[in-house]
Protein backbone atom coordinates (compact mmCIF):
# COMPACT_ATOMS: atom_id res chain seq x y z
CA UNK A 1 0.00 0.00 0.00
CA UNK A 2 1.45 3.14 -0.86
CA UNK A 3 -0.10 6.73 0.13
CA UNK A 4 0.38 9.76 -1.64
CA UNK A 5 -1.01 13.22 -0.11
CA UNK A 6 -2.69 15.93 -2.69
CA UNK A 7 -1.89 19.34 -0.92
CA UNK A 8 -4.37 20.70 -3.29
CA UNK A 9 -7.36 18.70 -2.18
CA UNK A 10 -5.96 17.29 0.80
CA UNK A 11 -6.37 14.44 0.52
CA UNK A 12 -4.66 10.49 0.76
CA UNK A 13 -4.75 9.14 -2.40
CA UNK A 14 -3.84 4.83 -1.47
CA UNK A 15 -2.82 2.83 -4.10
CA UNK A 16 -1.89 -0.66 -4.04
CA UNK A 17 2.31 -1.42 -4.23
CA UNK A 18 3.96 -4.52 -4.45
CA UNK A 19 5.91 -5.38 -1.16
CA UNK A 20 10.01 -5.44 -0.94
CA UNK A 21 11.60 -6.63 1.69
CA UNK A 22 15.49 -5.18 1.19
CA UNK A 23 18.41 -7.05 2.55
CA UNK A 24 21.56 -4.99 3.30
CA UNK A 25 24.81 -6.49 1.70
CA UNK A 26 27.82 -4.72 0.64
CA UNK A 27 29.69 -6.23 -2.11
CA UNK A 28 33.12 -5.37 -1.41
CA UNK A 29 33.14 -7.77 1.50
CA UNK A 30 31.32 -10.31 0.11
CA UNK A 31 33.88 -11.29 -2.65
CA UNK A 32 37.10 -10.64 0.30
CA UNK A 33 39.83 -13.55 0.17
CA UNK A 34 41.46 -12.09 3.26
CA UNK A 35 40.36 -11.96 7.12
CA UNK A 36 39.36 -8.75 8.44
CA UNK A 37 41.92 -8.64 11.10
CA UNK A 38 44.83 -8.79 8.24
CA UNK A 39 43.49 -5.66 7.19
CA UNK A 40 43.02 -4.16 10.40
CA UNK A 41 46.46 -4.82 11.54
CA UNK A 42 46.99 -3.76 7.88
CA UNK A 43 45.76 -0.55 8.73
CA UNK A 44 46.84 -0.07 12.11
CA UNK A 45 50.47 0.04 10.72
CA UNK A 46 49.35 2.33 8.37
CA UNK A 47 48.18 4.67 10.93
CA UNK A 48 50.89 4.42 13.04
CA UNK A 49 53.26 4.97 10.52
CA UNK A 50 51.63 8.04 8.96
CA UNK A 51 51.00 9.23 13.18
CA UNK A 52 55.34 8.83 13.37
CA UNK A 53 56.15 10.57 10.35
CA UNK A 54 53.52 11.88 8.32
CA UNK A 55 52.92 15.27 7.10
CA UNK A 56 49.69 17.94 9.50
CA UNK A 57 47.53 16.59 6.71
CA UNK A 58 48.31 12.96 6.54
CA UNK A 59 47.76 13.39 10.52
CA UNK A 60 44.38 14.57 9.99
CA UNK A 61 43.51 11.94 7.42
CA UNK A 62 44.41 9.15 9.53
CA UNK A 63 42.67 10.77 12.11
CA UNK A 64 38.96 11.16 9.66
CA UNK A 65 39.74 7.56 8.82
CA UNK A 66 39.28 6.35 12.15
CA UNK A 67 36.46 8.33 13.15
CA UNK A 68 34.85 7.54 9.66
CA UNK A 69 35.50 3.51 10.47
CA UNK A 70 32.60 1.47 10.03
CA UNK A 71 31.73 -1.85 11.72
CA UNK A 72 30.65 -3.83 9.34
CA UNK A 73 29.86 -6.57 12.31
CA UNK A 74 27.32 -4.19 13.53
CA UNK A 75 25.03 -4.64 10.29
CA UNK A 76 24.73 -8.19 10.20
CA UNK A 77 22.21 -8.23 12.67
CA UNK A 78 19.86 -5.98 10.97
CA UNK A 79 16.76 -7.94 10.75
CA UNK A 80 15.31 -6.89 14.13
CA UNK A 81 15.09 -3.71 12.31
CA UNK A 82 12.69 -5.20 9.71
CA UNK A 83 10.77 -7.28 12.18
CA UNK A 84 10.00 -4.46 14.75
CA UNK A 85 8.77 -1.79 11.36
CA UNK A 86 6.62 -5.04 10.50
CA UNK A 87 4.96 -4.93 13.93
CA UNK A 88 4.80 -1.06 14.12
CA UNK A 89 3.23 -1.32 10.25
CA UNK A 90 0.86 -3.94 11.38
CA UNK A 91 -2.11 -1.58 11.73
CA UNK A 92 -1.50 0.76 8.59
CA UNK A 93 -4.12 -0.21 5.79
CA UNK A 94 -2.92 -2.97 3.45
CA UNK A 95 -4.41 -4.72 0.77
CA UNK A 96 -7.19 -7.36 2.46
CA UNK A 97 -8.30 -3.84 4.69
CA UNK A 98 -8.83 -1.56 1.43
CA UNK A 99 -11.33 -2.24 -1.15
CA UNK A 100 -10.50 -3.50 -4.82
CA UNK A 101 -10.35 -0.32 -6.20
CA UNK A 102 -7.03 0.96 -7.79
CA UNK A 103 -7.05 3.39 -5.31
CA UNK A 104 -9.06 4.90 -2.54
CA UNK A 105 -9.39 8.82 -1.06
CA UNK A 106 -8.91 9.75 2.86
CA UNK A 107 -9.63 12.62 3.78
Amino acid sequence: MLGVYDKSTKAIHLHEAPHYIMAHTVKRIKNLKYTTTEVRKNMSKVHELGEAFGSKRTIKSVHAAMRNRVDASSMEDVAHIQRIIEARTATLPNKGTCPSKSHETIS
